[in-house]
């Protein structure tokens, strides 16, 4: 959490790309991004909510909670952060992954970061993305995306697409 808000983006798990893609979101927006898995969709509300065990920037914490200390949820250890993300009116989904052939891909979505409370231990943002959340999760996992991704506090879709198109990395919208 220190890190990634100290501008070092730091992922969970030995997640390289999962780093890789916090950098990118960082570099474009100039803030911090929100690195997790997509651990609750809500058709009618049509969110997607993103969690991880708290490793986020403190930066991203809602002003009313602010984040506090916690344990890990399943190891019982700690310490570890605990909040619900301050809402932003445009966010970037995004994921550098590869494909069965080794070539990479880019998972790319848009929305808006809700004004909700935390709803798990640890730390989660609440996204209403601008496709159908039931689509992109159904989709996402049909082809076989990892299970983090990252939450980028800025519209940086087009930026992406660019930067993809020019290193010859297929874009999957959702």
């Amino acid at each position: 959490a220190i890190l990634n808000d100290l501008d070092v983006p730091s992922s969970c798990e030995a997640d390289t790309y999962g780093a890789l893609s916090m950098y990118m979101g960082q570099f474009l927006t100039g803030l911090p991004t929100f690195f997790g898995d997509p651990v609750w969709m809500n058709a009618d509300e049509n969110t997607v909510t993103y969690w991880h065990c708290g490793t986020a920037a403190c930066s991203l914490a809602r002003e009313d909670k602010g984040a506090c200390c916690g344990v890990h949820c399943n190891r019982k250890i700690g310490p570890t952060l605990e909040f619900g993300c301050k809402a932003c009116p445009h966010v970037t989904i995004l994921r550098v992954g590869k494909k069965a052939d080794g070539s990479f891909r880019m998972f790319l979505a848009t929305g808006e970061a809700l004004d909700k409370p935390q709803q798990f231990l640890g730390t989660d943002v609440v996204v209403r993305t601008d496709s159908s959340a039931k689509d992109l999760v159904d989709r996402s996992v049909r082809a076989g995306w990892e299970p983090h991704f990252v939450v980028a506090m800025g519209d940086i879709a087009k930026e992406i697409e660019i930067l993809c198109h020019m290193l010859g990395i297929e874009v999957e919208r959702y």
